[in-house]
């Protein structure tokens, strides 16, 4: 195997992959998504499109879900760094994949929600100065972002979507 076939196979797959970490991990710790992750992603989505030929079609769609998350982010549905990062990895997945990872965001959005919802009421039932160290300030710091309305980390849920079909290989 070349180089170039390791590095399409293994290496940027991998790349795209714990980009997506960083951006679900950056969303839980700081509701903030980074634009060098989107960005990042960006890229990779040429480097994939331009080796099977088919980056018409993924700019097309990645504009359209662009477009579509930019109108949920006016609404408030979204935070603009969900919104770089769903059309950055609707430009990493092929292009008949793009309506799986919506799905599958939507179907985790969902279940993250579901989450919050639970934690909500068990943080609010319990004492805050139960565990400590890390883990302490960590529960302290959802349970103010949970007691305000905070927006939940999304970013999480557009992650475990494009990384769940990059690992099938779909």
């Amino acid at each position: 195997m070349s180089f170039q076939q390791i590095t399409l196979v293994y290496i940027i797959p991998t790349a795209a992959i714990l980009l997506l970490l960083t951006a679900a991990f950056h969303d839980i710790a700081l509701r903030t998504i980074p634009n060098a992750v989107s960005t990042g992603l960006a890229l990779i989505g040429i480097a994939f499109r331009m080796r099977d030929g088919g980056i018409v079609p993924s700019l097309l769609l990645a504009v359209v879900v662009f477009v579509t998350a930019v109108l949920c982010w006016q609404r408030g549905w979204m935070g603009g760094g969900d919104v770089k990062l769903i059309a950055a990895t609707a430009f990493v997945v092929p292009p008949q994949q793009v309506g799986n990872l919506l799905l599958l965001t939507a179907l985790c959005g969902g279940v993250l929600g579901v989450f919050y919802l639970a934690l909500s009421r068990l943080m609010r039932a319990q004492p805050s100065d139960q565990p400590r160290g890390a883990l302490r300030r960590i529960l302290r710091a959802e349970r103010w972002r949970i007691c305000r309305g905070a927006p939940l980390p999304y970013g999480l849920a557009i992650a475990f979507g494009g990384i769940t079909l990059l690992l099938t290989g779909s």
